[in-house]
């Protein structure tokens, strides 16, 4: 069953392979200006909404059907070309924006007898692309 895609990550879970994310997190705000008045409280001005930010976990485990060296390799391309992408979930574009990897991380847990990687967990940070 398709799960969602952030560019040429596919998540997916099936009898044959399961790549999904969790810990999902969306940040968002605003930007403030603060003006002192003499003789009276200040006075905020609204400036602009902020970038929403997005993190989430994958746990790539070759157990599972994937394959974690080529799939962080996919990450580690999109992150270093500046690649934006839509974030898609359940069939749907998630915001209504392009995403692209701000920040990633890998913690490999397991590796196999030949130095392969065979398990990792994965955190990305996204940023809205405007």
């Amino acid at each position: 069953m398709f799960v969602g895609s952030l560019g040429e990550v596919l998540f997916a879970v099936s009898s044959y392979k399961a790549l999904t994310f969790r810990d999902f997190k969306r940040e968002g705000g605003a930007k403030y200006a603060t003006h002192e008045v003499i003789g009276q409280p200040p006075k905020v001005e609204y400036l602009h909404r902020e970038l929403e930010k997005l993190s989430l976990e994958i746990d790539l485990i070759s157990e599972l059907g994937v394959s974690p060296e080529s799939e962080m390799q996919k990450i580690i391309e999109m992150s270093r070309d500046g690649e934006a992408n839509y974030l898609i979930i359940g069939g749907r574009v998630y915001g209504d924006c392009l995403w692209v990897i701000e920040d990633y991380s890998e913690q490999v847990k397991i590796f196999g007898e030949k130095g392969e990687v065979r398990a990792s967990k994965v955190s990305l940070k996204l940023t809205e692309y405007n």
